[in-house]
């Protein structure tokens, strides 16, 4: 095997012309923004309804709606069925909303 890699990477080495200068490419690259206080405040603003999760897997529910600070009960596993407060109501901070997965 050793021999067989030897005259391969001649064989490339030998074809490929030696070069050390690098061209400029003439792509635009885009800008990164860099209003991170205005974008860190977007993702700081607590959501203010109740999203509806009808559909999800049950533990991706689970975790987005603890994360608004809702309290919540399942019946069941799998994905939600139903959820018992609708969505685009206010949230109201402890409140409890029970999920009945299928």
């Amino acid at each position: 095997a050793g021999p067989v890699f030897k005259r391969i990477a001649q064989k490339i080495f030998t074809e490929v012309p030696s070069t050390n200068e690098i061209k400029k490419l003439d792509k635009k690259i885009p800008k990164q923004e860099k209003h991170y206080n205005q974008y860190f405040a977007k993702l700081q603003k607590s959501q203010q309804l109740i999203p509806n999760v009808k559909g999800m897997p049950g533990m991706d529910a689970i975790a987005l709606l603890e994360n608004l600070g809702m309290n919540v009960r399942i019946k069941g596993i799998g994905k939600v069925k139903n959820q018992s407060l609708q969505a685009g109501q206010n949230i109201i901070k402890n409140t409890t909303i029970t999920l009945e997965l299928l």
